[in-house]
């Protein structure tokens, strides 16, 4: 099989890239089995993910709508940069979902997103209820596995759950807040047990 560096033809640039023994492996197998060169391979896959690219921004206009897509946009990219920036400062390189400040920073730059398009005009006092009854509505859902919902509803919450992943779910005051009961009821229970007196007659 020729390498990315014989690999050329008129009008054809020669790249200098270095991958993984793993990224290498995968790559060959792939070409191998598409029959292509390891050079074809590489530039086939580097093409396809620009084309996923330009799917993006139809797909989030599929799933949200013109307007709400792109704050939807704009409030990540400003989440995930003040959050990296703290991380940065803190000369840490762990995940920033998992710090506090790094969490808080990226809340508070969203929030600014979603004021710097805020519509001029009176709010009705009831607004912020309903937005929080909807919230808590969505977040149990998504965050309470055991617990039933529409079939129609399960292929968003599934998505938005795998998304997530099992790190940040877990960081969910909701399920906290329940395994703490839990962990309470199961105390409570233990605790009655221990303390009854036997069913045998001690006479």
């Amino acid at each position: 099989m020729r390498s990315i560096e014989r690999d050329g033809g008129p009008g054809r640039i020669p790249l200098s890239l270095r991958v993984s023994p793993e990224t290498r492996d995968k790559l060959l197998a792939a070409a191998r089995a598409s029959g292509h060169s390891l050079t074809t391979e590489v530039e086939i896959r580097l093409g396809q993910s620009f084309e996923r690219q330009a799917l993006v921004s139809e797909i989030m206009g599929l799933l949200f709508g013109e307007g709400l897509a792109g704050l939807v946009m704009l409030i990540g990219r400003a989440m995930r940069q003040a959050g990296l920036s703290v991380m940065r400062e803190k000369r840490q390189f762990r995940g920033w979902l998992a710090d506090p400040d790094a969490y808080d920073a990226a809340a508070t730059a969203a929030l600014r997103v979603l004021d710097e398009f805020r519509p001029e005009g009176s709010v009705a006092a009831n607004s912020q209820k309903t937005g929080e009854i909807f919230a808590y509505a969505h977040i149990t859902e998504v965050v309470n596995e055991g617990a039933p919902y529409r079939f129609d509803e399960r292929s968003w919450i599934d998505l938005t759950r795998t998304l997530l992943g099992r790190d940040l779910m877990a960081q969910s005051r909701w399920l906290k807040s329940a395994a703490a009961e839990d962990a309470a009821i199961l105390a409570a229970r233990t605790a009655a047990e221990s303390s009854s007196p036997d069913d045998e007659d001690p006479r």
